[in-house]
């Protein structure tokens, strides 16, 4: 059974850490499985391009100027070749009980 499918590139995580590292995914999918013992088997699969781009909006980061700064300049550097973006896929699984 699924649960969700979501395909929608403009998805934005809010945690800082998930913010920073992943900033907007491709793709996510969510697949739950209700088991016989009652716990649900959850299946995650995140799809994402690692790259940096430019953040123009001082409230990207909640005002947070270091991290801002810090993407800029990684930013610069890959517009510069110094630093390489490519995809990424990132699975998981879990069993959680409701």
């Amino acid at each position: 059974m699924t649960i969700r499918d979501i395909s929608d590139p403009s998805f934005r995580f809010q945690d800082r850490d998930l913010a920073l590292s992943l900033g907007k995914t491709e793709i996510i999918k969510l697949n739950g499985l209700l088991e016989q013992n009652g716990k649900w088997s959850i299946s995650v699969t995140l799809k994402d391009r690692y790259n940096f781009e430019l953040l123009t909006d001082s409230n990207e980061y909640e005002s947070d100027w270091l991290s801002t700064s810090g993407n800029n300049a990684a930013h610069v550097s890959q517009r510069l070749g110094v630093i390489t973006d490519y995809n990424i896929k990132i699975n998981f699984t879990d069993e959680v009980s409701f």
